[in-house]
């Protein structure tokens, strides 16, 4: 269940550190120093998942529809891998009615998260790069976000710049727009998802989200790793934070 919802909100979302206001400059560096202070930050880990009965009651049929018509669904996840921002368009073989498909995108299944535990970061700055120390977490050492070149480290693993992020709608699991940066990595055998070949294909995905919160002006960060080798997950970690 928790893999499909996963699956699911990938496909239909469009994805207190002080108390003074972060204004988005555009600055790539003015606007990552902002964020990320010299020192300890504390933070709330927000990988708690909760969703109403309803949108329980929807997964479950729309689960359903999807095993029994796997060539059409594998098609339909490429279609939207393709045209990012569009979310998949309603089919009857979804197995759910228009008004429970509206349901979803509209409300994005009433997600809510909480917290599962706390850590904090110990940030330093030397040479242009920034350093985050994790106090408790094995699945990554360090997290290294380098201000000239603009790319970002988990432990040996580069990633990318992959831009700015401004998210105007409140129709999220924070209820509030937010603004940030993104970096990602991702590497993968396939230019598509093959789900009737699944134990053939290799991906990496690796990310990291930077943002500001604009109603609670909390700073968040979003950590990911994820490696699935023929048919074998071999690393699955994910850190929603919310600094304290």
């Amino acid at each position: 269940m928790k893999s499909i919802l996963s699956l699911l909100l990938l496909l239909y979302s469009y994805a207190t550190m002080n108390a003074q206001s972060f204004e988005y400059s555009g600055d790539f560096n003015q606007d990552v120093v902002f964020l990320l202070p010299e020192g300890r930050v504390d933070f709330e880990i927000m990988n708690g998942v909760s969703m109403s009965d309803r949108s329980e009651k929807i997964i479950e049929k729309f689960t359903k529809a999807l095993s029994e018509n796997k060539e059409w669904f594998n098609q339909q996840v490429n279609n939207v891998l393709a045209k990012e921002g569009e979310p998949m368009p309603y089919d009857k073989r979804m197995g759910i009615t228009k008004e429970e498909y509206e349901y979803m995108v509209t409300k994005k299944f009433d997600v809510k998260i909480n917290s599962t535990g706390q850590l904090y970061f110990d940030i330093s700055y030397s040479k242009n790069k920034i350093y985050l120390k994790s106090s408790d977490t094995t699945d990554f050492t360090s997290i290294v976000i380098d201000l000239k070149s603009k790319k970002a480290r988990i432990n040996e693993k580069t990633l990318a710049f992959d831009g700015p992020l401004i998210i105007e709608s409140p129709d999220n699991v924070f209820n509030s727009s937010w603004r940030g940066y993104k970096w990602i990595n991702e590497e993968s055998n396939s230019t598509t998802i093959d789900f009737e070949n699944i134990d053939n294909m290799v991906i990496k995905v690796y990310s990291i989200t930077l943002g500001y919160i604009d109603v609670s002006k909390q700073l968040y960060i979003d950590i990911k790793g994820g490696e699935f080798n023929e048919g074998e997950k071999t690393v699955d970690f994910k850190y929603r934070l919310l600094s304290k």
